[in-house]
């Protein structure tokens, strides 16, 4: 029995020394092939952009792109590129869960965090990181595991060659009993580029169809990803076939199991249409736009109804809009989504129904007493015809940095990114106050702060609003349009200067 303990401790032992000797031959050569150079390497610098939806949503109007696009102007020497990694609807919890793996994924130079808004609804779970943060910065720099990393993705995609495969008519059970069809019968090319076999997929998704949990996990999402490619032909398939279909509400939950294992979360049929936002030819951009609203999403793509109630309200259509609000109020309300319900009172406002928008308006209050993530309405109250804020009211956003659980995470947040040794920029949203961000990262070397409530409050007033934000989910700002990205943007770029990102 001694012998057999000695001989599993020396075979571990050994195998531990193996590594180790490993790790420390690929730094040594690493280092060895290094030259101490500044933070903008090689002529080149990567930001990571890093945050909930106010990263996430959009595609060429989103804040990320748009500093993109300023810096390669700004600095047309300089290969430039700008990560945007946006989870819609994360707390700090998951965001600081996921970290590691993101900055060994994108290994950027600069962090760009801004985030934390979420949580005032709640911070439910742990989420945090349980090994020590020495050692979680020695994973992130570890050339071993990096070179494990890659070898995994290189063996994931080695057996894959394009081929033509032809798929069955596939056949769902909605929890009711009702099938629905999905007419697969596609020539589709398979490849690490184009679209990958659906029958795996198909099967977890049909599974999870019969089983009525529409809220697939994370491990199943990981384990199954469809590429941007084939999300397209299923969405267009769907699309096509049920267009004139009276079951929005199934074919709603299935196309959220397909988005469910896309790559890129975002990828909706309202960000196809940020996509073509700046297309010479708008039918794109349109299709897409209606697409999303006739598949009647969740409240994530319940923002999709209220941009096209935008467009309804700027040409003055507000019958128009109050139509289109009512095809999907039932919806908001399963989904509790508090700004598309607070929207619908002022759309009956400016037609002039007071008197219905006051009953609602008591109702929606009753509903909304004692909810998480419905304040909002207690900001507000009807006056003369209008909507308007209450005195004393407390912006959503003005809670921030009160839970304990979001202030550490935010500190071991900005940790894990320095002593990884990349330099934070912690960022704070628009119109709120960077005192408190300040007064929670100010004993962490390596950071450099983001302010943006100067360079609003300069540039917002009431009547403007809706040309910065599409909606007010936080009370004093919400969503941002171009315009918003854009003062976003420039504030970076002010800031990057200062601090001389470039000079160095």
């Amino acid at each position: 029995m001694n012998n057999r303990i000695k001989n599993s401790t020396l075979f571990f032992t050994s195998l531990i020394s193996i590594l180790l000797f490993i790790e420390i031959a690929l730094q040594i050569f690493s280092i060895s092939k290094q030259v101490p150079q500044p933070i903008v390497k090689n002529n080149s610098l990567r930001i990571l952009a890093l945050g909930e939806s106010t990263t996430a949503f959009g595609q060429h109007d989103s804040y990320p792109k748009v500093l993109e696009q300023l810096l390669k102007e700004k600095y047309p020497d300089r290969f430039i590129q700008v990560i945007k990694k946006g989870y819609p609807g994360s707390n700090t919890n998951l965001i600081l869960s996921e970290l590691p793996s993101v900055l060994l994924k994108y290994r950027p130079h600069i962090v760009i965090t801004m985030l934390g808004i979420n949580d005032v609804w709640g911070l439910p779970g742990t989420g945090s990181i349980t090994i020590p943060w020495g050692l979680s910065s020695f994973l992130l720099k570890s050339k071993l595991l990096k070179l494990l990393y890659l070898a995994k993705v290189n063996f994931q995609y080695q057996n894959i060659h394009p081929q033509i495969i032809e798929l069955p008519q596939l056949k769902l059970w909605a929890p009711d009993g009702k099938t629905i069809a999905i007419n697969t019968h596609t020539n589709i090319i398979e490849g690490p580029n184009t679209c990958v076999d659906f029958s795996k997929t198909f099967t977890a998704i049909s599974n999870a169809w019969e089983s009525g949990s529409f809220g697939l996990s994370q491990e199943l999402i990981k384990t199954h990803q469809l590429n941007l490619v084939a999300t397209e032909c299923l969405i267009q398939n769907i699309y096509q076939k049920y267009m004139e279909s009276p079951g929005a509400e199934y074919r709603a939950q299935f196309y959220q199991l397909v988005l469910a294992f896309t790559k890129r979360g975002g990828q909706t049929p309202r960000a196809y249409y940020y996509l073509y936002t700046f297309e010479p030819d708008s039918t794109k951009k349109e299709k897409w736009l209606n697409s999303a609203l006739l598949l009647n999403m969740g409240a994530l793509d319940s923002y999709a109804f209220l941009e096209k109630v935008g467009y309804f309200i700027n040409a003055k259509k507000y019958e128009s809009a109050e139509k289109l609000l009512r095809r999907n109020i039932s919806h908001a309300f399963r989904t509790e989504n508090s700004d598309y319900l607070l929207e619908y009172i002022r759309i009956l406002l400016l037609l002039r129904k007071e008197k219905e928008a006051k009953s609602n308006f008591m109702q929606l209050k009753k509903f909304a007493s004692g909810r998480e993530g419905w304040s909002s309405f207690f900001n507000y109250s009807i006056k003369n015809g209008k909507l308007i804020l209450s005195k004393g009211y407390r912006f959503t956003s003005e809670l921030l940095f009160s839970n304990p659980k979001s202030i550490k995470n935010y500190q071991s947040i900005s940790k894990v990114i320095t002593k990884a040794g990349i330099i934070h920029y912690p960022m704070q949203y628009p119109r709120v106050s960077i005192t408190p961000l300040r007064a929670i990262l100010e004993n962490i070397p390596s950071t450099n702060f983001v302010a943006n409530k100067v360079n609003f409050e300069g540039a917002l007033t009431d009547k403007n609003y809706d040309t910065f934000f599409s909606d007010r989910f936080a009370g004093n700002f919400g969503h941002f349009r171009l315009k918003a990205s854009k003062l976003i943007a420039k504030q970076i770029v002010q800031v990057l200067k200062e601090n001389k990102v470039f000079d160095r």
